[in-house]
């Protein structure tokens, strides 16, 4: 969860430090960065958690957030870099983690039956909004 505050922290000091003169790279990286690596990246583990507290269910956390930290930094680091590749790449791995956390979630217990269906809503736009922004990648690169 500590990569997931820094991406906030960061995402905040790139937006305070680029406010006088903003690129749409900044601005994109900033956003970015607080609301898919930052909120989700806290969100995600923390609902996945009041589902299951087992020591079972903290390592599937943990796998899974490692994967979404991953997938971001692939993201970041291939759309600064115009290197679709790595954006497809790093897609690939937050819908991976996506699909994990949803099967945990699934598996939650009944009374949390709000915080899953809500969560699920969560992951269906970000499942639908990975893609998109994948073929905006590749197709800017091929522009």
């Amino acid at each position: 969860m500590g990569f997931a505050i820094g991406c906030v922290v960061a995402g905040g000091l790139i937006a305070a430090g680029s406010a006088h003169h903003p690129t749409r790279a900044m601005s994109w990286t900033s956003a970015y960065l607080v609301l898919v690596a930052g909120v989700v990246g806290v969100g995600l583990p923390l609902s996945l958690r009041v589902v299951d507290a087992s020591t079972k269910g903290v390592q599937r956390i943990t796998v899974t957030s490692l994967c979404w930290q991953f997938g971001n930094t692939e993201v970041v680091t291939g759309t600064l870099l115009h290197k679709p590749a790595l954006v497809t790449g790093g897609g690939m791995f937050l819908l991976a983690a996506l699909a994990y956390a949803a099967a945990l979630l699934h598996k939650g217990k009944r009374e949390h039956r709000r915080l899953v269906r809500f969560c699920y809503v969560i992951a269906l736009v970000l499942a639908l909004s990975i893609p998109a922004g994948v073929v905006l990648s590749v197709t800017r690169a091929g522009s």
